[in-house]
């Protein structure tokens, strides 16, 4: 369990440097869900909701979206492996963070922009911990 708890932080640490191209992000999170997925034992793992924050905002806002891609269905696969991924790593966020992601996607949530509303509403419903 040890090894594997130090496993996922790599790939985690490695998934969300700024550093990674983002064609190899989908090489890092396809293992990271597998490793969350089938980790049930994984109770005192402990991972930061930031990097995945600031890496799907980069992903899904145009302005923002590297330009690395060689192509659309790459940038399409970068953006599901990192969905699929947060939707397993919010188990993991540290408890007590559930008011700074509020505070984070609060300035997204403005409803006379309806595209950043709907990534806004996206990465709540994403990023906010449960328990199960």
């Amino acid at each position: 369990d040890r090894a594997r708890e130090r496993l996922v932080h790599v790939l985690f640490r490695f998934a969300t440097a700024r550093q990674t191209p983002p064609v190899l992000l989908p090489t890092f999170f396809s293992p990271l869900y597998s490793l969350l997925r089938k980790g049930k034992h994984l109770h005192h793992l402990e991972l930061p909701w930031e990097p995945l924050f600031a890496l799907l905002l980069n992903l899904h806002l145009p302005k923002l979206r590297p330009s690395a891609f060689e192509n659309r269905a790459l940038a399409r696969a970068s953006r599901v492996e990192a969905v699929r991924c947060a939707a397993m790593c919010r188990r993991h966020f540290r408890a007590g963070s559930t008011a700074a992601i509020l505070a984070a996607v609060e300035p997204l949530l403005c409803p006379h922009e309806p595209a950043s509303l709907m990534l806004g509403a996206a990465l709540l419903s994403l990023l906010l911990p449960t328990g199960g």
